[in-house]
């Protein structure tokens, strides 16, 4: 490299930092903008990543001084954020139809990447697909447009359903004034459990409808006049989301403290679990967003009649129409302009290495292969992965249904696992991971599926079983996990046991409300002590020994 080169690159260097020094300058002493957000619902768990940028300061590093405004059933976030009575919203995908309606708003981030929108149902009503609803009634909040579209493409008639405004409180389908109710996979379910109240859970994802869940979405005219401010609120709220997520227990003790101190650390542990599940943090980022994807949800929303047919997406992402700051652009140019005249000077040594260059694409080809047989297994205990377990279990729930069988969930996952961890290492963690993935294997009918679908979490899929078989499954693997004391311990004193839950269904049950239902089955384990099986919708439950 040249001396010429070289004074360049660290006069170019010196700028650099005396721009992002003045730059740091100016922002200290810039007051914190004020913004608000419209919440969708009242303050849970749904929120804790709002709620933990706040806490950590991250909205006040970025420059913001940031106001949450409580939601409901008929609280409509756009009307709000469109009236200017705050900046930014929470919605859902939704927010298509109301841009297509001329709205002025904005996606941001989608913060869960599956919709948590079901429709529940009391048992007693009579209802065994969402295909029944005409002549029941049907309470329905603000923004569930996505429960229409699922109702539409089911073909259900929906001018012979009654529909009602949405009471606000799940619990109102217990006396039979309302036969079904829109809701939350992350709350509602445990609020039926809790109340002993038998449900069926129809869900969008049965006809194809897997939408956004949870959007941050702004004022258009205040994204195009503080874009920087926009940027630094979703980048904010997506690490305050990481922090929650890492921080679970603390979070709910901030949310019980400071926001929802009449909810209970119970309910919101179980809100959580749902909402991580939905958010996908394993595969994407949060706040990721395809463009492919927002087409295809417009596309259901135009055969539902709900918006126009090919209307244009163009704007309707912030962050497609951010625009840079100007002086940030020409030092970028600036440095790709000297980056590109090094490469120019030694472009002609690179053509030596163009042979073993080949040859290293060669075997990332062969090493690519290779993990993509790995990625449906779980490295430590060779189960499937959770994204093997979905795939395969909806292909044999859906085979169940079209011939008429039983079909059960068990979920279980290891007792006071963090404990395991905590005293003697995660070693003897691993160690236990895979002496309850071997114990459970050897308990499972050949026709099952029992895989590692995070954590200490798994989960067996069961066709052709109801939910007793399924129970007596689960009590099995329940006793060779509480017999494994001394035999894979690296103390005398270590023992595992485990808590099941068991969601069976003969009718039109999702995956996903199966596993909802199973996960809450667990939970009901897990608050009576643990180590035993809990059957839901039946709630009745085998005591371990």
């Amino acid at each position: 490299m040249s001396v010429a080169v070289q004074a360049a690159l660290g006069l170019l260097a010196v700028l650099c930092l005396l721009a992002a020094t003045a730059q740091a300058r100016v922002v200290a002493q810039t007051p914190p903008l004020q913004v608000s957000v419209q919440l969708k619902w009242t303050h849970q768990f749904q929120f804790a990543g709002l709620y933990a940028a706040l806490a950590q300061g991250y909205y006040r590093d970025a420059g913001l001084e940031v106001g949450l405004l409580p939601g409901g059933p008929q609280v409509d976030p756009v009307q709000t954020v469109v009236l200017g009575r705050a900046e930014f919203g929470i919605g859902n995908s939704s927010l298509l139809i109301d841009r297509a309606a001329g709205k002025p708003i904005q996606v941001v981030a989608p913060i869960l990447q599956h919709s948590p929108f079901v429709i529940l149902a009391r048992r007693e009503s009579g209802l065994e697909t969402v295909r029944d609803l005409p002549g029941h009634v049907l309470g329905l909040e603000e923004h569930a447009a996505e429960c229409l579209a699922y109702l539409h493409r089911s073909g259900v008639d929906i001018d012979r359903v009654k529909m009602v405004p949405h009471p606000g409180n799940v619990l109102a389908v217990a006396d039979g004034r309302i036969d079904a109710i829109s809701a939350y996979t992350t709350t509602e379910p445990y609020d039926l459990i809790q109340a002993q109240v038998s449900y069926q859970v129809f869900s969008p994802r049965e006809v194809g409808i897997d939408f956004y869940g949870d959007t941050l979405f702004v004022n258009e005219a205040f994204a195009a006049e503080n874009p920087e401010a926009v940027r630094a609120f979703r980048d904010a709220t997506i690490r305050g989301w990481h922090y929650a997520l890492a921080h679970t227990s603390e979070v709910i003790d901030l949310i019980l403290r400071d926001y929802a101190p009449q909810l209970n650390h119970l309910k919101l542990g179980f809100e959580a679990e749902e909402i991580k599940r939905l958010m996908l943090i394993d595969i994407v980022d949060i706040g990721y967003s395809s463009p492919t994807r927002w087409h295809h949800i417009a596309q259901v929303f135009a055969e539902a009649g709900m918006m126009p047919a090919d209307y244009p997406l163009d704007g309707f992402v912030f962050e497609n129409d951010l625009q840079p700051d100007q002086d940030w652009l020409y030092l970028t140019l600036a440095a790709v302009l000297a980056v590109l005249l090094l490469v120019s000077l030694v472009a002609h040594r690179f053509y030596r290495f163009s042979r073993a260059l080949r040859r290293e694409l060669e075997a990332r080809r062969a090493l690519e292969a290779e993990l993509s047989a790995l990625a449906r297994t779980d490295e430590l205990t060779r189960l499937p992965n959770r994204r093997s377990f979905f795939e395969r279990a909806e292909a044999m729930l859906r085979e169940a249904q079209d011939a008429g069988r039983a079909f059960s969930i068990v979920a279980f996952d290891i007792d006071r696992f963090k404990a395991i961890n905590d005293t003697w290492g995660h070693a003897a963690g691993d160690r236990a991971l895979e002496a309850v993935a071997d114990a459970c294997l050897a308990y499972a009918p050949e026709d099952a599926i029992l895989a590692r679908i995070g954590g200490e979490e798994f989960a067996v899929a069961l066709p052709g079983r109801g939910a007793r078989d399924a129970a007596a499954v689960a009590e099995r693997m329940r006793a060779a996990v509480a017999q494994l004391r001394g035999a894979w311990a690296a103390a005398p004193d270590m023992s595992l046991t485990a808590s099941f839950g068991v969601g069976a269904t003969t009718g039109g049950s999702s995956l996903d409300g199966l596993i909802s239902i199973a996960d809450a089955a667990m939970y009901v384990a897990k608050r009576a002590g643990g180590d035993r099986v809990s059957v839901m919708p039946e709630d009745a439950a085998l005591s371990g020994a």
